[in-house]
């Protein structure tokens, strides 16, 4: 049997300090889960177009499965992500399909950003206010159990748009 007796005073100063040290990794441990659960519910950002690929489908012209590819860089609308205002803070992709009657579209896309992903599938919405609205299905790493909406609203011209992102979460099991 491996048993181990230590004397009086080395077991008087190691227990005050196993306390200590489960102590400061029980505030660690709280603190790392707070951290994880303050995903944003408002991410404001700045779209600029970096590249645009359409596709017709047969027939010519405007037809049920043409499509439009786009990427494009993320900057700061406002401070977020510990990063100042205009800093470049991540990019998405997104391909726009026109369904039959080629009076609406499906978009299916992603954006990566700081801790994660958001993911957008559905068809685009008018907002009474101006712009458009997709819906963001779900997220990854920093952003999962993300359910909301993208508001995208030109700004400047069609190459540079205002994305709002607002986000719910579910709770992950």
């Amino acid at each position: 049997m491996g048993l181990c007796v230590l004397p009086h005073n080395a077991a008087m100063t190691a227990v005050p300090r196993l306390i200590a040290l489960v102590t400061v990794l029980s505030v660690l441990l709280a603190s790392a889960g707070s951290a994880a659960a303050a995903a944003p519910t408002s991410i404001r950002l700045i779209s600029v177009t970096t590249s645009v690929q359409a596709t017709d489908r047969s027939p010519k012209g405007a037809s049920a499965g043409d499509t439009v590819r786009e990427t494009s860089r993320l900057l700061n609308e406002v401070q977020q992500f510990g990063k100042p205002k205009l800093a470049i803070v991540g990019s998405d992709a997104a391909t726009s399909t026109l369904s039959r009657g080629l009076k609406t579209a499906t978009v299916s896309g992603v954006a990566q950003l700081p801790g994660g992903t958001l993911i957008l599938r559905g068809k685009p919405q008018p907002n009474p206010r101006g712009g458009i609205v997709i819906p963001v299905v779900r997220g990854t790493g920093l952003y999962v159990g993300a359910r909301g909406t993208l508001l995208i609203v030109n700004v400047t011209s069609p190459k540079r748009t205002l994305n709002i992102y607002t986000l719910s979460y579910a709770t992950v099991a």
